[in-house]
């Protein structure tokens, strides 16, 4: 079945991802956002979880993000809704923007989760708009004037709903030149050989 890696994007579901961490070594995730594109377009529905870590969320994070101790206090621990995330993330393609670090502590909270297939829009801006001025999510929305419904930069939600108008933004540029496949994708935005292709074809086919 692997000719569906020549079909348009627009035939598979993706779930956009951006986490918060507290600031620790190692991170733990503090806020987790999933945005879900379908059928080419983004959902109205969207996941969120604020959640409490083992280890305090430093100065430097409350710094960077806004969330402090009192924020996460009375919320759920992050096994109390790692259920949940699992169940937002199943068989969907993971896309995010610098994605390496939210990937890596999705593995590390969600026991033998390992994404099918995952995209990076800071790779795929690169081979889209080579000329962009800054690579940071910040800079590209405001450069291709993408209105991304107020988010707040740095915050999970805000981020990952950036992340995913970004994501279209790109992918209507790069179907003006040529069709956007699932396989020119994994070409230009891929951020490994996708496991999915040897081992895990039933995860999504």
């Amino acid at each position: 079945m692997l000719e569906r890696l020549d079909t348009q994007w627009t035939q598979w579901d993706f779930a956009v991802v951006d986490i918060e961490g507290n600031g620790e070594t190692p991170q733990e995730i503090i806020e987790l956002a999933i945005f879900h594109i379908s059928a080419g377009e983004l959902m109205p529905r969207h996941d969120e979880w604020l959640v409490r870590p083992r280890k305090p969320v430093t100065a430097q994070a409350t710094a960077f993000h806004g969330i402090s101790n009192e924020m996460v206090a009375d919320q759920p621990s992050l096994s109390d809704v790692v259920g949940q995330v699992s169940a937002a993330l199943s068989a969907k393609i993971v896309i995010g923007h610098n994605v390496h670090l939210d990937v890596e502590l999705l593995k590390r909270a969600i026991s033998n989760w390992h994404p099918v297939l995952v995209l990076d829009t800071l790779k795929l801006a690169r081979a889209v708009h080579p000329s962009a001025r800054s690579y940071a999510l910040s800079s590209l929305v405001s450069e291709r004037q993408i209105d991304v419904r107020l988010s707040t930069f740095h915050r999970a939600s805000g981020d990952a709903r950036a992340t995913a108008y970004l994501f279209l933004d790109l992918i209507k540029t790069l179907e003006a030149s040529r069709r956007a496949t699932l396989r020119k994708l994994i070409d230009i935005a891929a951020t490994a050989t996708p496991e999915f292709i040897n081992n895990q074809q039933q995860d999504l086919f």
